[in-house]
């Protein structure tokens, strides 16, 4: 830690007075081995190494202050979708850029997604809830509008596809008989669009869906649709470690 209370002026006097003391050593194998070690060292504990391995930091994200602050990374980000998408500000935070519309669809989300490709950043993450579940959107109608706002967005930034999660709500309309597909169809949809683009990626969040899992992550009684805190606490850092692996 002695280095980090150096200032710019005292590491270059060290450099120095080792470069004088090398050039009295006759044996200049151990005098560059040396020049090399305390490169490193000095290095190893200036800002500027530390900015350049985030990719090597695991915090863990705690829902208590700004995302940004914990992962900045996210300062790049902009995420576009609907509820899931608005949600994400709602339950962490405005720190973020999040362009949505609560209640639509794909085919009436235009305006968010021009909006980021109008302001891109080296990540778009497209997250959306049971809309065109709800509307019974046809799956090929569905996957070629997703396509299109991709095709849109991919040349400018790396496109993050999340899954499309069921909740109590879709549960509710398929036990009523009202959904002509299962939440499962338009997940797939939305595999096959990543899987046949460059620069698109799948974001699996399966695991945190069903029964037993996203009742955890309700809201209250009154709300079917939505998660909470405790989803999109889980959610934010996972999409983190998923962009260190990305890069």
């Amino acid at each position: 830690m002695f280095f980090n209370n150096l200032n710019k002026i005292d590491k270059v006097d060290i450099l120095q007075n080792v470069k004088e003391m090398i050039a009295c050593n006759k044996d200049k194998a151990v005098s560059a081995f040396i020049m090399v070690i305390l490169t490193l060292i000095i290095s190893l504990f200036s800002g500027d190494f530390h900015k350049k391995t985030e990719s090597i930091r695991y915090d863990i994200y705690d829902g208590k202050t700004f995302v940004t602050e914990t992962y900045p990374i996210f300062k790049d980000v902009v995420f576009v979708g609907d509820s899931y998408s608005h949600c994400i500000a709602l339950e962490l935070g405005f720190d973020t850029t999040i362009y949505s519309s609560p209640g639509l669809p794909l085919a009436d989300l235009n305006y968010c997604f021009e909006s980021a490709k109008k302001n891109p950043k080296k990540y778009i993450v497209i997250f959306v809830g049971p809309n065109d579940y709800r509307l019974n959107t046809n799956l090929k109608t569905f996957s070629d509008e997703l396509s299109d706002y991709v095709n849109m967005l991919k040349n400018d930034s790396k496109v993050i596809l999340c899954s499309y999660l069921s909740s109590i709500y879709t549960d509710d309309l398929k036990r009523n008989g009202e959904a002509e597909y299962e939440v499962y169809q338009y997940d797939n949809e939305i595999k096959k669009v990543a899987e046949s683009n460059n620069n698109v990626y799948y974001f699996d969040l399966n695991d945190l869906n069903g029964k037993a899992k996203y009742y955890k992550y309700d809201t209250d009684k009154n709300d079917r649709i939505h998660f909470n805190n405790y989803f999109y606490v889980e959610f934010i850092n996972r999409l983190y470690k998923f962009l260190i692996s990305i890069g």
